[in-house]
């Protein structure tokens, strides 16, 4: 899935940064967590994960608590004693997940994953932002090959577009 939205992404002249990171915090790491730190600016944001029990699995919640620290996610002003968004360079958030089960079961529940994304870090993005959802649903399903490939097909044509 990551992939097929890299190579999409490539198609369309975008410059692809994979993260690769270990979610867990150091002492030192969370010490030294509030002080702000420099980073290049960023104007997209292109996620690809498996939708875990209806939400985002454990690793990509880290790569957010690792990946926008302050200075970055957001700013805290010391004297105001609050913080102000960090995130308002990046005007489109694209998202490519799967899901075990079928769209109306993942509305049930909830689907905590994408009000997370949609709701939350959207806030912290220019006002402006433009979502882009590329869910996958009931992906173990018969005819799930075909389906899986239709989809990475999709996912990079999608994405070449951006």
């Amino acid at each position: 899935m990551a992939g097929s939205m890299a190579t999409g992404l490539r198609k369309a002249g975008v410059d692809v940064r994979r993260a690769r990171f270990s979610p867990l915090l150091t002492e030192e790491e969370r010490l030294t967590y509030f002080n702000e730190n420099e980073q290049p600016q960023l104007t997209g944001l292109a996620l690809a994960y498996p939708t875990w029990w209806f939400n985002l699995p454990a690793r990509m919640k880290g790569f957010f608590d690792r990946c926008f620290v302050p200075g970055v996610g957001f700013k805290y002003d010391k004297e105001l004693g609050r913080r102000t968004t960090g995130l308002q360079n990046i005007s489109r958030l694209g998202v490519a997940t799967t899901y075990g089960f079928d769209e109306p079961t993942v509305s049930k529940a909830g689907d905590a994953g994408r009000l997370m994304l949609e709701g939350g870090m959207t806030m912290l993005m220019h006002p402006q932002v433009v979502t882009q959802w590329d869910p996958l649903y009931s992906m173990q399903a018969e005819g799930g090959d075909e389906a899986r490939a239709k989809f990475l097909v999709d996912l990079e044509a999608a994405y070449a577009k951006w």
